[in-house]
């Protein structure tokens, strides 16, 4: 049966929460968080995605993530039918759902320790405190009641594990609960969020169209009153990007208040008028600005938005007349997809003194086979899976996806000798005892490897002898991209990275001869001085057209022996 820290406090900035429907989260609590109202969850722009009991078993994790597709990600729990969340943490998804492995690491976001493998657990721990995983947490020391753990075996959830510090094993009374919401862009609070993230591989010019799914929408407060019957006009302006038709702007206040067309500039920006109805308005009311938005260039996007005095000086834009402003980061560019390298059992070493010379290698670990060698683990996928980082999106407003990017002749291609080999494989484990994908082609100088748009996580490149004597050689790895839609996505390789080496266990001496007359001898003396007998191989190159006539090539010089 399987058994399974930052600060408590929470982030309530008064101009965080700013409300843009129930698209975008107003609240968003950095840390775990104890006794959560649920309609406080739910009315900060919260949404279920995800409820079970903690005795139910089968439900994919590969599921859960799809119905949890949106940019932050909520893990809480509690008695079923409680109004109230006995814990809460949220992190954006990509950090939630990071695979950290089987181990006790800890993958640290918005003030929680997360781990997450779909065949081990899922949960989180205040930030900065450890935990115990077998394969649930199961340290009921340090902070217990600010722990969550649900089981997983074979990509799927399983019954149990922990609440806090109560234990649910085949326990229907207490539920797990996923939640999700995205995050609105607030120029009120400067590094209060952070920038859209748009994959940098999409080709502009020409102006593309970004879908927005409540993860574009832009929000800020009014900072400034003005009584019933005035009137002022607001301007928004995010140089690069441009608001595509049905742009709506929605005012956050007493109703009476009333937002006015909403009209477009010719460099792209926004303006319209605010009339104080029977009700002030005041400083805090919020503008909240939807629809989808058109990328013009790929530069860093920053919004500013300024309330003026009369409509021209709103259309203008600069300082004059202008009551207030405040401004923020919007858009920023960041790769999609990544590569990375992990050496684990290298270098792998051939026996140097077996017959056939060089051709196993050395018994022990990884491969505890004399006829594998493990020559690194990498890594290559989204940014998202590689790294942990938050996925750019896409035209769709969606996290781009490798399927979004790479074409049906993409490869990894590892560099260095690989002639002698009878297979060369990806392997899941280190050990290289499953094979995942043999090698497309190799040959003295390289293996093939065409990859589409699959990724390939934690994986280890693997050599198996096939009887010659392998040759030491250094090792890279690196990506061949090919576009999946070359109008649309300009791809990049990635690499070469230094993955890891085949060394000779034992001495290689390369040494020119002297120049001597035809049908002269010259002789070579090797001397042994060490207490075994040791197998020697002579190989002698000369100039073309020219014979060498040679003797002893191979050998065995004993012990103290020449």
């Amino acid at each position: 049966m399987k058994i399974g820290y930052t600060t408590q406090a929470s982030l309530l900035l008064a101009a965080g929460f700013l409300f843009s429907g129930d698209a975008a989260a107003q609240y968003y609590p950095s840390g775990v968080q104890q006794n959560v109202p649920e309609a406080t969850v739910t009315g900060g722009g919260w949404s279920v995605c995800h409820q079970s009991t903690f005795d139910e078993s089968g439900t994919p994790l590969a599921t859960i993530q799809a119905d949890c597709d949106k940019e932050l990600t909520m893990m809480a729990c509690r008695p079923v039918g409680d109004p109230n969340f006995t814990l809460v943490a949220a992190a954006p998804r990509a950090d939630v759902f990071f695979d950290t492995g089987m181990g006790n690491v800890l993958h640290d976001a918005n003030g929680v320790g997360w781990y997450y493998n779909d065949s081990w657990s899922w949960g989180f721990v205040p930030q900065g405190d450890g935990v115990i995983r077998n394969s649930c947490d199961v340290e009921f020391g340090s902070q217990s009641a600010l722990r969550m753990c649900v089981h997983t075996g074979g990509g799927v959830t399983n019954s149990g594990y922990r609440c806090g510090s109560t234990t649910l094993n085949g326990n229907g009374t207490w539920e797990r609960v996923i939640l999700e919401a995205d995050a609105t862009v607030n120029l009120t609070v400067p590094g209060s969020n952070s920038p859209r993230l748009i994959a940098e591989e999409l080709i502009i010019p020409p102006n593309r169209t970004v879908t927005n799914n409540g993860n574009l929408d832009i929000a800020t407060t009014i900072e400034y009153a003005f009584s019933p019957g005035e009137v002022r006009y607001a301007r928004l302006h995010c140089p690069g990007v441009q608001f595509a038709p049905g742009t709506t702007v929605t005012f956050g206040g007493d109703p009476s208040n009333l937002i006015g067309a909403v009209n477009t500039t010719a460099d792209g920006a926004i303006y319209f008028s605010i009339t104080a109805g029977a009700t002030p308005v005041v400083a805090t009311d919020t503008l909240t600005f939807d629809g989808d938005r058109v990328l013009t260039g790929k530069a860093p996007v920053n919004c500013t938005y300024g309330l003026y005095d009369v409509p021209s000086q709103a259309q203008a834009g600069g300082a004059t007349g202008r009551v207030t402003t405040t401004s923020g980061a919007y858009i920023r560019f960041a790769p999609s997809y990544a590569l990375a390298v992990d050496n684990q059992g290298n270098p792998v070493a051939n026996v140097e003194s077996e017959d056939p010379a060089y051709s196993e290698f050395v018994f022990g670990a990884p491969t505890f086979d004399i006829l594998l060698g493990q020559i690194g683990g990498f890594s290559y996928g989204t940014v998202a899976q590689v790294n942990g980082t938050a996925q750019p999106m896409t035209l769709d407003g969606n996290a781009i996806e490798l399927t979004d990017l790479m074409g049906a002749n993409t490869a990894l291609v590892f560099s260095g000798d690989f002639d002698t080999a009878s297979d060369v494989f990806f392997s899941a484990d280190a050990d290289c005892g499953t094979v995942v994908q043999s090698a497309d082609s190799f040959d003295d100088s390289e293996a093939v490897f065409v990859i589409g748009n699959n990724a390939a996580m934690n994986h280890f490149l693997c050599f198996e002898a096939g009887g010659d004597p392998i040759r030491a050689s250094e090792y890279t790895v690196s990506l061949a991209p090919v576009s999946a839609s070359a109008p649309t996505y300009a791809v990049g390789g990635r690499g070469p990275l230094d993955l890891g080496m085949i060394t000779r266990n034992g001495t290689e001496l390369q040494a020119p001869l002297a120049q001597v007359p035809a049908n002269y001898l010259s002789r070579m003396v090797l001397t042994n001085t060490g207490s075994a007998d040791r197998p020697y191989e002579i190989a002698v190159f000369g100039e073309a057209g020219n014979v060498i006539s040679t003797a002893n090539l191979t050998g065995t010089v004993p012990a103290g022996g020449t």
